[in-house]
């Protein structure tokens, strides 16, 4: 009996239906979850909501298990190892926020939107600074936060069934990819009007310096190669 049904008559994506959702919540802490996504247990939630709470910080990411039907077997579900987003969690765990950051923002190692809790004001605040901006990838506005400098507790427990290879940003559909690419691109002209303490990070996402930006860009595309050739050093394993 605890919910509420929010129908909408036209479809205006994903963050509208969000938002909407949050104005009309009470909770202190809010949980996104999409169909096709389950808690892994009933324990799940409350041991995750509490390690927030113990945190003092404003949202936390967890790891999940990937799962998909495409490919069954034995009428199972078939699980992925080696799928996590972020890859580079050792950085949450030492608390060296500013490498979280970088990592973040201008390395684009983002976190499962599937595997994020949130206080509910902040989650409120965020979602209306990308609202008629953003459309379907809500999950933008944390790369806004962690930009902003609120980098997310990492509680290292698979929380999440995460449905893979089907959904809008899993499914290597051509048109999704594109409507996400400018969900993308409208969330970095939101980040470039905003000012960040971190100077390596803002030099990087804002466009008036040119030639800075330009060094900056191809410092990154370095640094990314060499963490191609050490990514087995970022990926984490999610097994059932």
């Amino acid at each position: 009996k605890n919910y509420k049904k929010i129908a909408h008559r036209d479809n205006n994506g994903t963050v509208y239906n969000l938002y909407e959702g949050l104005k009309s919540s009470s909770g202190r802490i809010i949980k996104p979850i999409s169909p096709g996504d389950a808690l892994i247990s009933d324990s799940s939630l409350y041991n995750w909501a509490k390690a927030l709470v113990d945190s003092n910080m404003k949202w936390s990411f967890s790891d999940a298990v990937y799962y998909s039907y495409i490919e069954k077997k034995e009428n199972k579900p078939n699980t992925f190892s080696g799928l996590a987003h972020p890859r580079g969690v050792k950085p949450y765990l030492k608390n060296s926020y500013k490498i979280c950051r970088r990592n973040y923002v201008v390395y684009n190692d983002i976190v499962l939107g599937a595997t994020t809790i949130c206080y509910r004001d902040m989650l409120l605040k965020y979602t209306e600074i990308i609202l008629g901006k953003v459309i379907y990838a809500e999950d933008n506005m944390y790369r806004i936060m962690v930009y902003d400098g609120y980098v997310p507790y990492y509680y290292p427990s698979n929380t999440i069934y995460y449905e893979y290879g089907t959904g809008v940003s899993t499914s290597n559909n051509k048109l999704w990819s594109n409507k996400i690419s400018s969900d993308w691109e409208a969330t970095d002209c939101i980040m470039d009007g905003r000012k960040c303490d971190d100077k390596f990070i803002y030099m990087y996402k804002n466009k008036s310096n040119k030639v800075a930006n330009y060094l900056l860009r191809l410092h990154v595309l370095a640094i990314k190669g060499i963490k191609r050739i050490l990514r087995c050093c970022y990926c984490r394993r999610t097994e059932i």
